[in-house]
């Protein structure tokens, strides 16, 4: 790819012979230095990519893949929780800023993306006019 390239093949953390459908993987890949947007009031993030559903369903509906924004690099929003709507974060005003985004809301147990899917996600929201942002992409 002439601009990057992440895979992620997580199919081992089901191998475990000890694997139990409870467990949640929880991971991500975010960027190490701050991007900056303060001349931007809108901001959007869009990609191609590929991705299969592997377990969603199947235990506590968690299996997602995710955008998350921060603007200071340390408050994220919460890894305990998968939904959009939980996806908030305070930066320290007391307003709550919609800082996540489900890359593929509605899939199931076997749903699969076209190959290549292309997807754009306003992110607006938690990233215009800021001076920096880091962006992590969760699953």
């Amino acid at each position: 790819s002439d601009n990057g390239l992440l895979i992620v093949d997580s199919d081992l953390f089901g191998a475990d012979a000890n694997y139990s459908a409870a467990w949640i993987e929880n991971s991500w890949v975010q960027t190490a230095d701050p991007i900056d947007c303060s001349s931007l009031e809108f901001v959007s993030i869009s990609m191609e990519t590929r991705y299969r559903c592997w377990d969603n369903g199947s235990s506590d509906d968690s299996e997602k893949c995710l955008i998350e924004v921060s603007r200071d690099g340390v408050n994220w929003p919460d890894i305990d929780t998968f939904g959009e709507a939980d996806g908030t974060v305070d930066y320290g005003d007391g307003e709550l800023i919609l800082s996540r985004w489900e890359v593929f809301p509605g899939f199931e147990t076997g749903s699969e993306s076209d190959n290549p899917s292309l997807v754009e996600f306003d992110i607006s929201t938690a990233a215009g006019n800021q001076e920096q942002i880091w962006v992590r992409f969760r699953w």
